[in-house]
């Protein structure tokens, strides 16, 4: 299912990166993911806030990007998360991205299940 939440996100809505996320390592919160996607349009507005090149200081000699997923995972959640008043996005709503991934994900549960249907070992269900 995260694969076609990437590839959705990717080919549908053009993100330029997905960062995904396993959380729920506090006590009574449950196992789940976050999926982020990152366009060109929000790596600009990490590269124009100035807070987060401090960032830049605690690698450790050159690294193969500009920034990498860590960065703008940390930057997405303070900017667009915790802040009162959010920067504007650019392109779909919140709602209207849930809808499609509610779609993808209605196919690709289709697909696993006849996966599965189809598994030769009964131990693999």
């Amino acid at each position: 299912m995260l694969a076609a939440t990437q590839k959705a996100l990717k080919q549908k809505l053009h993100a330029q990166r997905v960062n995904i996320g396993r959380y729920g390592h506090s006590p009574g919160y449950p196992i789940h993911f976050h999926v982020i996607p990152i366009y060109d349009w929000v790596e600009e507005l990490f590269w124009k806030n100035e807070r987060y090149r401090l960032l830049g200081s605690f690698a450790e000699g050159p690294a193969e990007t500009p920034t990498d997923g860590a960065e703008l995972t940390f930057f997405v959640w303070r900017e667009f998360c915790e802040r009162a008043e959010p920067p504007a996005i650019k392109g779909p709503v919140v709602s209207e991205v849930v809808e499609l991934l509610r779609k993808v994900q209605e196919g690709d549960a289709f697909e696993l299940d006849i996966f599965l249907r189809s598994a030769p070992d009964p131990d693999f269900r």
